[in-house]
């Protein structure tokens, strides 16, 4: 799910991505991840060349 900023509750992109099926994610967007009882789930991060250096991520705790 694709969320308007960090207290958004209603998402403003809702994805279902299949066995399978890879998706990309915009960073402009908070995100939400709801897994399947079998699901497995791999991330990865890349940053432009004129970001390196910079901190780059916010995170919040649940």
């Amino acid at each position: 799910m694709a969320l308007r900023n960090e207290t958004a509750t209603e998402p403003e992109v809702k994805v279902v991505i299949n066995a399978g099926q890879f998706a990309t994610s915009p960073p402009q967007y908070w995100h939400r991840v709801e897994l399947s009882d079998d699901a497995r789930f791999n991330i990865h991060f890349w940053v432009e060349e004129d970001h390196q250096g910079e901190e780059m991520y916010q995170q919040k705790k649940a």
